[in-house]
């Protein structure tokens, strides 16, 4: 494939994560509390949901690396935040 092929698979992977993003949200934030009768059949098309963000998510990393092979994809996950340090000259 040429560039610009691999450049237009990178744009439209990108929106299909996006867009899988973005309707995982708007299902999370419909998912009823556990009393709820309908809390199980939500909770089971909230997972459908995240499935189909993660498959997006590979397909855009996989696009990634086709467009520019020596890119190099980090997920980091910040669990604490630390106060900054001034050091000493």
């Amino acid at each position: 494939m040429n560039q610009t092929a691999l450049l237009e698979a990178l744009a439209a992977a990108a929106l299909a994560w996006n867009r899988a993003r973005l309707a995982r949200i708007a299902i999370a934030k419909r998912v009823p509390e556990w009393p709820h009768p309908l809390h199980a059949r939500a909770s089971q098309i909230l997972a459908l949901a995240r499935k189909d963000e993660a498959t997006a998510k590979a397909r855009l990393r996989k696009a990634c690396a086709a467009a520019d092979p020596a890119s190099l994809t980090l997920d980091v996950e910040v669990s604490e935040v630390i106060e900054p340090v001034t050091l000493l000259a």
